[in-house]
């Protein structure tokens, strides 16, 4: 926006003068400059037009009058008498100028408030916290006001630069505080890994493992609150984490489902447990701005010039934006909150399930166990028993093999007649094979004792057959009842959780 401006206009005589205007801005004044049309040369005007207008140095002629008058919305800008012929354009100057000593006052604010920042900035020695935090908050202030267009380029140039330059000199303070902070994190750091060194040593050691335990609470706790930069906690954290895991896994027993199932439930709870005192935290935050607001409002009401009003509004449309804005995270918090609600709740109910068929299991593998413990006895049992038989038969074999022999060798006296009967004069040939054997001949002696040998081995072979046949028929009655035994048990078992 031009702070000056030439137009052509007419005198209180109605005669043709060349107007020009200038705002003060820091005077809060308008000049007004006249030139009757004898000394507004072609020349004259040219350089008042293109050079006067955009700042530069130009010689007033002589025979020129002056005014000069407050600015003012109310009040016209040019003196009375004098007219111009582009109304438009003076009022729109008008307009504008009061903006600019607007803009003005506020950079001035500005201002003043970047001199209270260097005085606290020389004024310590070490990294402010808080002082960071009210230069940033100042930025966004001057930031807001950028984007409502109420500052000019140049004013936005230089708070910038005047900002820049007390963030140096505190990024400077915080990076000689960082390195201290450094050091002081690397001595914890060690002391931490020393001690759960010497805790993991004695977890291999096999020492007891509640008194670990408990000494891994205990430098949890202090971890909590020591002094760790972001690289030394998540080192610390993860031996830490890691040796939590090792002792519950020795003390409780890991890897099955059910253990897997209790950890990710209870990961959901200290999730829903952080996300709740997260929620609590973020209410408190916004009734805080919400008294501040109404701070801000309370002071709007009392406040003296429209500067500061225009201040206090910008920092109540700050605030309302952080109220707004912490609202609609709140309200994201919330519907995560539910979602964990659920999903906790199906984590439960899961985990009750797969309680209940892990039990049902174990009680099956004992029945099993158990049946296949009377099975394996009951087969021994049967094999003693077989055993048994066949040693008594093997035993009634060989008692019977010791007559046997003799009965070949030497015939009963009676066998020889019978043999010899029915020839009278001595056999001198030998017998052709065709010829038949009597039925009295020792052949016959030798096959009916032969015929008790085999009914024996008939009858122990029938008796292992049988005692083989009751033995499968044993085992699969037993297998056919096994079946029916697990399902009887379960059954019992579930009648009792109902009962219970």
């Amino acid at each position: 926006m031009r702070t000056k401006i030439v137009l052509w206009g007419n005198d209180e005589k109605q005669e043709k003068i060349l107007i020009a205007v200038e705002l003060l801005v820091e005077d809060v004044k308008v000049k007004v400059y006249t030139f009757p049309l004898e000394v507004a040369t072609e020349d004259f005007t040219n350089a008042m037009m293109k050079d006067w207008r955009n700042d530069k140095e130009v010689a007033f002629p002589e025979g020129h009058q002056e005014y000069s008058n407050d600015l003012s919305l109310s009040e016209p800008l040019l003196p009375a008498g004098i007219t111009a012929e582009r109304e438009d354009v003076v009022q729109r100057a008008q307009t504008e100028w009061q903006f600019i000593v607007l803009s003005q006052r506020l950079k001035h604010s500005f201002d003043q408030e970047l001199d209270d920042f260097k005085e606290r900035v020389k004024s310590i020695s070490e990294f402010d916290h808080p002082l960071w935090e009210d230069l940033k908050s100042f930025w966004n202030k001057v930031q807001d006001q950028v984007k409502e267009r109420n500052l000019f380029k140049e004013h936005v140039q230089d708070l910038r630069d005047t900002t820049n330059k007390l963030f140096d000199e505190l990024k400077k303070k915080r990076r000689a505080m960082d390195d201290a902070f450094e050091k002081k994190s690397k001595e914890y750091a060690s002391r931490f890994e020393e001690e759960l060194n010497e805790i993991k040593q004695k977890v291999e050691d096999g020492l007891s493992l509640q008194p670990i335990f408990d000494e891994l609470k205990k430098i949890q706790s202090r971890f909590k609150d020591s002094p760790l930069s972001q690289g030394d906690r998540s080192k610390v954290w993860t031996k830490l984490d890691t040796l939590f895991k090792t002792v519950k896994e020795k003390r409780y027993g890991g890897g099955g489902t059910t253990a897997k199932g209790k950890n990710a439930f209870e990961r959901l709870q200290r999730r829903y447990e952080g996300l709740l005192q997260a929620i609590q935290k973020m209410d408190r935050s916004i009734e805080r701005d919400k008294k501040d607001l109404n701070f801000e409002n309370q002071r709007i009401a009392e406040t003296q010039g429209q500067l500061e009003a225009q201040i206090r509004q910008a920092k109540i449309q700050m605030i309302e934006e952080r109220i707004r804005s912490k609202g609609e995270k709140l309200q994201e918090m919330h519907q995560t909150r539910e979602v964990l609600e659920q999903r906790m709740s199906k984590e439960n109910e899961r985990l009750a399930e797969q309680a209940e068929k892990e039990r049902i299991e174990k009680a099956k593998q004992e029945i099993k166990d158990k049946i296949a413990k009377e099975i394996k006895d009951a087969a021994q049992a049967r094999e003693e028993e077989l055993g048994d038989k066949l040693e008594h038969a093997v035993a009634l074999i060989h008692e019977d093999d010791v007559p046997a022999v003799p009965a070949q060798e030497k015939p009963e006296p009676t066998s020889v007649p019978e043999v010899e009967e029915p020839s009278k004069e001595p056999d001198t040939t030998p017998g052709t094979p065709d010829e038949p054997v009597s039925s009295g001949s020792t052949p016959d002696v030798g096959v009916k004792e032969e015929a008790p040998k085999e009914s024996f081995f008939e009858s122990i072979s029938d008796t292992i057959s049988e005692s083989l046949e009751d033995l499968g028929d044993t085992v699969k009655a037993v297998a056919k009842v096994v079946g029916e035994r697990i399902e009887d048990a379960i059954g019992d078992i579930i009648d009792r959780d109902e009962e219970e």
